[in-house]
C-alpha cells in the first residue's frame, strides 16, 4: 500500500500543470509517507492516508471539472 501510493503521488508530482500549488499536496504526502516509514510510526503514515485521499479527491475534481463544464456548456 505504502509503495503504490509512493508511485501514484509521484506520478501526480510530476504532471506539469499550470495550477498554483498542485505539486505541494503530493510532496508533501510523500514527505510524510518517508517520514512514517523511516521513524517507524504509523501515526504519520496515517496522516499521509489522510492527505492522499484529499489528493485524489483534488486531482479527480481538477481532471473532471473540464468535462462537466464543457456539457454545462453546450447544454445552454
Amino acid at each position: 500500500l505504502n509503495g503504490s501510493s509512493i508511485v501514484v503521488h509521484g506520478v501526480f508530482l510530476a504532471l506539469p500543470l499550470p495550477i498554483p500549488f498542485s505539486n505541494f499536496v503530493p510532496a508533501v504526502v510523500l514527505g510524510l509517507i518517508c517520514l512514517g516509514l523511516l521513524e517507524e510510526d504509523g501515526y504519520v503514515v496515517a496522516l499521509s492516508y489522510l492527505g492522499a485521499v484529499a489528493n485524489l479527491f483534488f486531482f479527480a475534481v481538477v481532471l473532471l471539472l473540464p468535462y462537466y463544464g464543457w456539457q454545462m456548456w453546450n447544454a445552454s
